[in-house]
């Protein structure tokens, strides 16, 4: 039986071909403001941003509910992390912002792809102010609704979304980004892109071994903790981009969400789905549900017995920072898997694991 989840895998290698046709086929998707720039992480756009910001930056305002990335290129420029409530509702996420705190960069993020987790209105309240805004738009990156345009930059990690070895997005809503050469990816790229064809037999032949490829996705994933400043993308994740099929994507996650939805109802007692309202606009990157703290673990170990691997978002990083309504999110979340590698047949496997997980509860 083949695995559910966990790092993408490289079917094939396109040819290579010129930077303008790939760039021109990239540029059909991403004209969403003044200027973007394809980068190495996440990470990277977002500090490839703060480079641009031409005023003092000593202060973020951001959510609470982050990963350890999101705050780490603020941290690495001394710049003072302040940080906003997310509590979880009986229909999905709320948040706790206090208009009047002062910060020199509003950073907002949505949640999963739900355009219900928006807050679009907030971002222009701190627009009017006069105050810089970053949104982050990963999670809401292939909805119809993709990003807000009352937002100064957006970012987003691509390797979120896309079997590529590398990719981060920088947007400028308006305007060019301040022109700085970009370094070429270092070589530890090439111990992903070996790690994904690895992988690649694994999966398809299975064929290979397992603990090679994961320890080579391991030291690429702790790479970028120490080298992710102003590096372009590596040219291999350009060409795939170019050709991504981004329709069938959407398509694929919309139909996998909807039969989750749908089948998940009949274990409400145990299983929850975090954000009540799906709607056909939306496209997720994973199904966010809420389990009782005491069983997560224990359910998500079963998974993994079954070869089937849901991350957990995310690990607390802080807990300083931290309230019991934040802590509840970040104790009770789970994702489940409804990625484009995917079908009915592999939602229905799930549902059916969760089902014999708790048949003897």
């Amino acid at each position: 039986m083949r695995e559910i989840g966990s790092e993408f895998w490289i079917e094939s290698i396109p040819m290579e071909t010129t930077n303008e046709a790939v760039d021109t086929n990239i540029s059909s998707w991403l004209s969403i403001g003044g200027d973007y720039c394809l980068l190495y992480s996440g990470r990277t756009a977002i500090d490839y941003v703060l480079s641009d910001i031409p005023k003092t930056i000593r202060s973020v305002y951001m959510p609470s509910y982050c990963c350890y990335s999101m705050l780490q290129p603020f941290l690495d420029r001394g710049i003072k992390v302040y940080f906003y409530g997310i509590e979880l509702t009986d229909n999905g996420i709320s948040y706790r912002i206090d208009y009047e705190k002062p910060c020199d960069i509003f950073f907002a993020i949505s949640y999963f792809g739900y355009l219900s987790t928006t807050i679009d209105a907030e971002i222009e309240v701190f627009r009017n102010k006069g105050i810089t805004i970053i949104e982050d738009i990963t999670h809401r990156l292939l909805s119809k609704q993709m990003y807000c345009d009352k937002s100064d930059y957006s970012i987003a990690s691509l390797r979120k979304w896309f079997p590529i070895p590398s990719g981060g997005l920088a947007v400028k809503r308006s305007g060019k980004f301040s022109k700085r050469s970009l370094k070429a990816p270092p070589p530890l790229i090439n111990t992903k892109i070996s790690a994904m064809q690895i992988k690649a037999d694994y999966i398809k032949e299975n064929k290979g071994d397992k603990q090679a490829f994961l320890t080579m996705f391991s030291r690429f994933n702790k790479g970028l903790q120490y080298e992710y400043r102003n590096i372009e993308i590596d040219s291999l994740s350009r060409r795939l981009l170019a050709k991504a099929d981004f329709f069938s994507i959407k398509q694929k996650r919309r139909e996998n969400t909807k039969y989750l939805c749908e089948a998940l109802k009949k274990n409400q007692r145990f299983v929850k789905s975090m954000i009540s309202t799906f709607s056909s606009d939306d496209c997720l990157l994973f199904f966010p549900v809420r389990i009782n703290t005491k069983e997560r673990e224990a359910l998500r170990n079963y998974l993994i017995v079954h070869d089937i691997y849901c991350p957990i978002h995310w690990p607390i990083t802080n807990e300083a920072y931290l309230n019991v309504k934040t802590r509840q999110v970040y104790e009770e979340e789970l994702s489940l898997i409804i990625d484009q590698r995917y079908g009915i047949d592999d939602m229905q496997r799930i549902v059916e694991t969760i089902g014999d997980f708790y048949s003897t509860k």
